[in-house]
């Protein structure tokens, strides 16, 4: 109301007055068109945009036409016409044209119906233009941006996707909609589950970490993806347009086949090992039941005769209950060697009597190959480490073999098994007389098929594994460079009562 008694107050002239002022301060033009004769009245405002002398501009639609870019006048009349059926609020669009300096400039033209005539038909079409050159053109660098991206990532040979903040598509790879089942680019302005597969349920807190703007990763993240179970590595980043977050990008590579791979080679490694050690197992096995039924043929001889020596047989079983012992500790060992422990938790491991099992299956092989083999034992005590023993024991027959191999042929040859601790650590060394690692070649220790084996020798992927080993229990192994023998160590967790203790 006090509004209207303003106005109310003020003459022709003032309102005139204030009009202008209002209208250049918003850098608004003004045009009016008579429906009936298409005349049209252009303000001085208006001409300025475009730059053009108010004086001598016509006051003609043909005026307006003639500038308006040829590939936007069709749009410019379908908003038009969509105004006048009622279907929008106002005409409002945004279209080029054409400067005095021959520039195309961006305009934001709306405009409303003014005056009817006495059957109501519409005669009088009012409205404002208002220069948005350099919003519209910066749009369309962000635009440009967004598609370069966009067809960047629609030709990357993996599965990546980008998507706007309300994780709507924007993009995606190929190889991502095959993955997700997507057709065609029926998915673009769509949410991951309204058009294929949706992205795991278990991926949800990376998402929303990565659209705070902290770039998230996994090398490995076993997921349900539809009715497979799948292995990926995955990141989600987010990705900006003018500084702001625009959404995230995710990319996902399927490493199941590798992973299947990777376990299929650990299999056969482990089957490697026990292949090596196989014909020695079965001399320890076979050597000791031979002796037994040779005691066993002795003592039912001596039984037979009258005044049998008891001393004799009681050596004979003596011996019987020893050989059975051993007979024992090998097959526990192989049971011990043998089993896939990946999946064990850590537990407390006694390492003198996983260092005696292992021993006990390499013992054949080292007399076999005339190497002097040692045990080292520098505990104070009862040494326990938390592990797995079947991965310890994969690791140190591995590393015993490859010493086995380093020194065959060679003069007075041996191998020694240190045993010894730290404060946090419990250490297993593995040290032979041969030449060692060529310090060249160190750096490729432990990467998947390398050896230093002569061709058909070795697969190389005994010490790479033997790393995984080491690492998925929490432990490290490594060459010792600059020692004075070849020494690979093995340092493992103490277990928490022993530091304690410490």
């Amino acid at each position: 109301m006090k509004l209207k008694q303003f106005l109310d107050s003020l003459t022709s002239d003032q309102l005139v007055d204030r009009l202008n002022l209002a209208l250049d301060g918003a850098a608004l033009g003004i045009w009016d068109w008579d429906l009936r004769d298409n005349s049209v009245q252009f303000d001085r405002r208006w001409c300025e945009m475009l730059g053009l002398e108010h004086e001598t501009t016509p006051m003609l639609l043909a005026t307006w036409e003639e500038r308006v870019h040829p590939d936007d006048l069709a749009q410019c009349y379908e908003d038009i016409q969509a105004y006048l059926a009622g279907k929008t609020e106002f005409y409002d669009n945004v279209h080029r044209m054409r400067h005095a300096n021959g520039e195309w400039v961006y305009i934001l033209d709306r405009g409303r119906v003014s005056g009817w005539d006495a059957e109501g038909k519409p005669i009088r079409f009012t409205g404002t233009h208002f220069d948005c050159t350099a919003t519209e053109r910066a749009k369309r660098v962000v635009e440009q941006q967004q598609q370069l991206l966009a067809d960047m990532i629609h030709n990357v040979p993996t599965a990546v996707a980008m998507f706007d903040c309300d994780d709507r598509y924007v993009a995606a790879s190929d190889e991502w909609r095959k993955l997700y089942g997507l057709s065609n680019h029926e998915f673009i302005g769509r949410a991951a589950g309204e058009v294929g597969l949706p992205m795991p349920e278990q991926w949800a807190a990376a998402r929303r970490r990565a659209h705070g703007g902290e770039t998230v990763a996994t090398d490995a993240d076993a997921v349900s993806f539809g009715a497979r179970r799948r292995v990926f590595r995955w990141s989600m980043r987010p990705w900006r347009a003018n500084g702001e977050l625009a959404g995230i990008v995710v990319t996902t590579d399927d490493i199941s086949g590798f992973v299947r791979e990777r376990e299929e080679r650990e299999r056969e490694s482990r089957l490697s090992v026990l292949g090596l050690m196989a014909g020695g197992v079965a001399h320890e096995i076979n050597s000791p039941l031979q002796a037994m039924l040779v005691n066993t043929q002795m003592i039912r001889e001596e039984l037979g005769r009258a005044g049998s020596d008891a001393t004799l047989l009681g050596e004979l079983n003596d011996e019987l209950e020893e050989t059975t012992r051993h007979i024992g500790r090998v097959v526990s060992a192989l049971r011990t060697m043998s089993r896939d422990g990946s999946r064990d938790p850590l537990v407390d491991v006694d390492a003198k009597s996983l260092v005696a099992e292992v021993a006990d299956l390499c013992q054949v092989r080292f007399r076999t190959r005339g190497i002097h083999f040692e045990i080292v034992d520098e505990l104070p005590g009862v040494g326990v480490f938390r592990g797995r023993a079947s991965d310890t024991g994969q690791i140190l027959l591995n590393l015993l073999g490859n010493a086995v191999d380093a020194i065959d042929g060679r003069d007075n040859p041996w191998i020694k098994l240190l045993v010894s601790q730290t404060e946090a650590a419990l250490t297993l060394r593995v040290m032979d007389s041969g030449p060692g690692v060529p310090e060249h070649r160190v750096g490729d220790l432990m990467t998947p098929f390398f050896t230093t084996k002569p061709l058909g020798k070795g697969s190389g992927l005994g010490l790479s594994i033997s790393r995984s080993l080491a690492e998925g229990q929490g432990a490290t192994l490594r060459y010792l460079v600059g020692a004075d023998h070849t020494t690979f160590e093995l340092a493992l967790l103490r277990s928490a009562d022993e530091q304690k203790a410490c």
